[in-house]
């Protein structure tokens, strides 16, 4: 009997994992960036945390981090910007990184139709990048979305997904 309890235990276990397992990384990324990103840019409440399973790490003025660990990224927010990272050992592929910039694409064009994409926004080979910005380079009315993975740097291997604000989120 006992045998029995505990085959049917594992059979459980194993068959939740399939049907409650989490989502990809990319896809995970990409719902925090729209659920909290986007609807900070754009004014709207955000739930309180722990939002999603995320665990706060920093609570500094004006700056607010947490860990997500569904994703093994980072989600930072500011007064200026919010951004969700990643980095070593945790680092996107390179194939992650580009499902993710097929992902973001569609949502930065519907919520933020007055950003154009911006070719010059690169890191060279073995990376992937992708920018949406509006005002003039280096100026302080260049805003926009920048994402930038750089899988293949070794111990510097990273991701950053990048929202400016252009006003302080009300």
């Amino acid at each position: 009997m006992s045998a029995i309890v505990i085959v049917g235990g594992c059979v459980g276990y194993m068959a939740g994992g399939l049907i409650w397992a989490p989502p990809p990384r990319d896809q995970r990324i990409a719902t925090l960036f729209e659920e909290v990103c986007v609807r900070q840019a754009i004014g709207e409440d955000l739930p309180e945390p722990p939002y999603r399973k995320l665990v706060s790490v920093r609570f500094l003025e004006g700056t607010r981090m947490w860990v997500d660990p569904v994703a093994a990224s980072f989600l930072e927010m500011s007064d200026a910007r919010c951004e969700i990272s990643t980095h070593v050992p945790n680092a996107l592929s390179l194939a992650d990184a580009e499902t993710l910039a097929a992902r973001i694409e569609p949502i930065v064009l519907d919520s933020f139709p007055d950003l154009a994409f911006d070719p010059a926004v690169t890191l060279g080979e073995g990376t992937t990048s992708r920018g949406w910005m509006r005002g003039e380079a280096m100026t302080p009315e260049r805003r926009g979305v920048v994402f930038f993975a750089y899988p293949e740097m070794e111990d510097g291997a990273g991701s950053s997904l990048t929202l400016f604000y252009s006003d302080p989120p009300g």
